[in-house]
């Protein structure tokens, strides 16, 4: 196990990029579920806000153990790591360093881009270049 210090900087870095990824997302995924109703008048700029929090925290909430334990046990092998749990540390950071920025670009680029999606390739890619070393 590594100790805490040798992935401080990188959980401090990646905490940064969690933060910016929803922000990102909020930007992104609920403008895009919201923009009709809030144009339309059906919704005020405020109530489509709390409703938006409301529902992304009860996703989370009710479905994300399941996509967790799916991407855990069905999309890499987390056991290749088992040698060097920091590397480990580092390709999470790294999956959410990639994640934000193609969020951002997205966002900037006025793109629709699901989250998942975007976690999903930045792990694969993840995947495919652990073979390589």
């Amino acid at each position: 196990m590594p100790a805490l210090e040798e992935v401080t900087w990188i959980i401090a870095v990646t905490s940064v990029a969690f933060c910016a990824s929803s922000l990102g997302n909020g930007a992104n995924d609920v403008s895009n579920s919201f923009a009709t109703a809030i144009a339309s008048g059906t919704l005020t700029f405020k109530q489509a806000g709390v409703l938006a929090i409301l529902t992304e925290s009860a996703g989370a909430v009710a479905l994300g153990g399941r996509v967790t334990e799916k991407i855990k046990n069905g999309v890499i092998n987390v056991h290749h790591f088992d040698q060097h749990p920091s590397a480990l540390v580092l390709a999470m950071g790294c999956v959410e360093f990639g994640t934000s920025a193609w969020l951002t670009i997205a966002t900037v680029w006025d793109c629709r881009s699901l989250q998942l999606k975007r976690w999903l390739l930045v792990w694969l890619e993840l995947e495919l270049l652990q073979g390589q070393h």
